[in-house]
């Protein structure tokens, strides 16, 4: 699984980070979660439908703005899927700026609902989950859990 999010590159980075083709920096995804970082009470959405993964900063705020009539600059993160369902990209407004992450599993899909438009709130927790290509919407037990009567 890699995480790409467009900066320009500066020798001064720390190590964990490559350029790659582009301008975009690949990041390994322990180094993002950490980097990520979500104070409380920020809203993560999870678009339903398909979005078009060509677009950018100026396209996926536009479809914040009419499809979901949400603000994009209001701290939340919006996430969005593509038509294969093998890249995600992540919106969110930091305050001084609008971050784009974009994610590719090399094998599997991201879970995604079946709904065609609105959005899906999702905890910290699911974000997780999803990030890592498990099914957020019921999560299994690996062991049967045992209870103490």
């Amino acid at each position: 699984m890699r995480w790409f999010y467009h900066t320009q590159y500066r020798t001064d980075q720390p190590a964990h980070r490559r350029p790659c083709r582009s301008g975009h920096v690949e990041v390994n995804s322990h180094a993002l979660i950490t980097m990520l970082g979500l104070p409380a009470g920020i809203r993560i959405w999870l678009v339903a439908g398909i979005t078009d993964m060509r677009s950018g900063f100026n396209g996926l705020t536009a479809k914040v703005e009419t499809a979901l009539e949400d603000a994009p600059f209001s701290g939340h993160v919006f996430l969005f899927r593509g038509r294969r369902g093998n890249v995600m990209k992540v919106l969110w407004s930091t305050g001084d700026g609008l971050c784009l992450l974009s994610k590719r599993l090399e094998r599997g899909r991201f879970i995604w609902p079946q709904a065609d438009s609105g959005k899906v709130h999702l905890t910290q927790a699911q974000l997780s989950m999803l990030l890592e290509g498990i099914d957020w919407k019921q999560p299994k037990h690996t062991r049967p859990v045992m209870t103490m009567l």
